[in-house]
């Protein structure tokens, strides 16, 4: 999305936040923001979790906040997140009756399949012939959520891969 939150990019304030293993870049760990008013409606006990508070988390999810804020993760997300909608409508475009418009923000997008082919026949092909890891949300849409880290000629070569899938499921644009 280009931001640790997503709300952060829509506008608003949320009064809880719940994050969990993304904070720590995959240790287990648990955590809840909330705001003042939202707070004193808790008591004593009112919320517990099986992995916050723990060191090793903690200290994991220190250490990976450092990291992002480091080497501007959010920018480079919303930079490389460009290119990779930007391929994916120039595909669109080649392919009008197979696929709609992309969806999404940052480096989480969806291609909307609008005819027949569905989902499983572009994720098996590409696996298989390009070595290429996507997956369907349900049998309309293809979802591309690479690693937030992923560089431009990654994110260029996936498209290239995934052109190539198109050609054998599709065939050649008319």
């Amino acid at each position: 999305i280009g931001t640790l939150f997503a709300f952060a990019s829509l506008g608003v304030r949320p009064d809880i936040v719940t994050i969990a293993k993304a904070l720590s870049n995959g240790v287990p760990i648990g955590a809840v923001l909330i705001d003042a008013r939202a707070a004193s409606g808790l008591q004593p006990g009112d919320h517990g979790t099986t992995f916050g508070g723990s060191p090793i988390p903690c200290a994991a999810a220190l250490a990976h906040l450092h990291i992002r804020d480091e080497i501007g993760l959010d920018a480079h997300v919303i930079d490389v997140g460009q290119r990779l909608l930007s391929g994916l409508e120039a595909l669109a475009r080649r392919y009008p009756n197979v696929f709609g418009k992309p969806r999404g923000r940052g480096l989480m997008l969806g291609l909307p399949i609008c005819t027949t082919h569905g989902t499983k026949t572009f994720v098996d092909d590409a696996r298989e012939h390009e070595q290429l890891l996507i997956n369907g949300a349900g049998d309309n849409t293809l979802r591309f959520v690479p690693p937030l880290v992923i560089t431009k000629e990654q994110v260029d070569d996936m498209l290239a891969r995934f052109a190539r899938v198109c050609e054998r499921v599709i065939g050649s644009p008319r």
